[in-house]
């Protein structure tokens, strides 16, 4: 349930210096290192602020704190249901495109039949790309913009899934590709964390989590139902998969997030 309505988020926008020896990305903004407050109305009241780093960084929106209910009655691997606190962070708006990949992969992916020819389709969804692929890529995030850039969670994942419309986001209902996500691959929720972490301990790290990519079968009918997820080994590059970003937030850029509006 969202419960940020009267809500008006706050966000430190950082200029980068880069320092010598740092690999910098295409278009990457470079400046004094000074921080500028900005103020936004919060997501509820149907406004979103795009930020992104670089010319071919992917953009990036913010989402409140708020609780899920997350899984569902209709599959064992989705149940049981239980409470997630999630605490604010920023998703992509959309999932990594191709161009996007190729700036922080550096080479194209070998033996990936499904890549794009010619360039102008470079803005489509990156897909046949593994777990460990979109790890490298959110490692060459972090460190060329000294931002804590990641996958996101499960949790995260499936709260703003159901919150897509009202954050701004595309793709995350079946339209597109499976998107990885941080957590290993665990067969049901018993025992998974309530505060929204990726879900790391206990199961088998050898297969990792990807969330909905297709419409599936529910009863009679054909269904895009966002709780759907399926485990795959990290290192396997099926055609279907891609992946979106996420990126944590200071303590005091969180504690923004949540201050009430005056």
């Amino acid at each position: 349930m969202h419960t940020v309505s009267t809500t008006r988020i706050a966000f430190l926008l950082t200029t980068f210096t880069m320092v010598g020896g740092m690999t910098s990305a295409p278009g990457l903004a470079s400046g004094s290192g000074r921080r500028l407050l900005v103020e936004r109305p919060s997501v509820q009241e149907g406004q979103r602020y795009i930020e992104r780093d670089c010319n071919r960084c992917p953009e990036m929106v913010s989402v409140p704190r708020g609780e899920l209910k997350m899984g569902s009655t209709e599959d064992p691997q989705e149940s049981p249901v239980h409470t997630v606190e999630i605490q604010p962070f920023e998703i992509g708006v959309s999932e990594v495109t191709w161009v996007q990949f190729r700036a922080g992969a550096g080479r194209d992916l070998e033996g990936c039949s499904t890549e794009p020819s010619p360039v102008s389709l470079d803005n489509l969804t990156a897909v046949c790309v593994s777990w460990d692929d979109a790890m490298r890529y959110v490692a060459w995030l972090r460190a060329v913009t000294g931002r804590d850039y990641r996958l996101p969670t499960e949790a995260e994942w499936e709260y703003v899934a159901r919150h897509a419309a009202e954050f701004g986001v595309s793709g995350m209902a079946g339209e597109n590709a499976w998107e990885w996500v941080e957590d290993c691959w665990h067969p049901d929720y018993r025992g998974a964390p309530t505060d929204g972490r990726a879900w790391i301990d206990g199961g088998g790290c050898a297969q990792r989590v990807l969330r909905v990519g297709s419409p599936v079968v529910r009863g009679s009918s054909w269904q895009r139902p966002v709780t759907v997820r399926l485990g795959r080994p990290g290192g396997a590059r099926d055609a279907a998969n891609g992946f979106r970003v996420a990126r944590s937030l200071p303590a005091q850029d969180r504690a923004l997030a949540d201050r009430p509006e005056k």
